[in-house]
């Protein structure tokens, strides 16, 4: 995912099995397969970079949505599981990654959604939550998951994938 901010400077949301640049001051998680990275306007020169996620030394979460907010917060989110495991992501699990204490959701079997919100140049986590609940291996298919400029998140997810009759709760 790509975002510019107010001043048109470029952040970028992704996954990577590799070592990542954790720049010193930024909220980070070590050893976590999701990243963000800031650069200036021309892509010239990388401001600062992060690695965010559970610290379970692979990719824990497919991201579905990202937003630098006009008041430069960070949002992301993404969702993790059993439904994501594939030849790309088999570890894949919402284990582990951090929530705050005014969580939604702050407990989670593994296959939840996830939301989470970093302040100005991501130097801490502002909100994290899972949604979804415990019952079921709930997930979002690409492309269902929005924020808008004020953080309000717009968010679909597939419920009773395989005929599974918990669905989503």
């Amino acid at each position: 995912f790509v975002q510019l901010d107010q001043s048109d400077e470029v952040y970028v949301f992704g996954q990577s099995n590799g070592n990542m640049p954790i720049s010193s001051g930024v909220y980070n998680n070590p050893n976590s397969g999701q990243f963000i990275q800031k650069f200036t306007n021309d892509l010239s020169t990388r401001l600062w970079g992060t690695v965010i996620g559970g610290g379970n030394g692979t990719i824990e979460i497919s991201p579905t949505a990202f937003l630098v907010s006009n008041c430069y917060e960070i949002y992301y989110a993404g969702w993790g599981g059993q439904t994501n495991q594939s030849s790309q992501a088999t570890q894949s699990t919402s284990n582990g990654l951090p929530t705050t204490p005014d969580a939604y959701q702050s407990t989670t079997n593994g296959n939840n959604f996830y939301v989470a919100v970093l302040d100005e140049n991501a130097l801490q986590l502002n909100y994290a939550t899972f949604m979804g609940g415990n019952g079921s291996a709930n997930h979002v298919d690409g492309g269902t998951s929005r924020f808008d400029k004020k953080g309000r998140i717009y968010h679909a997810v597939c419920g009773a994938c395989g005929g599974n009759p918990n669905g989503f709760t």
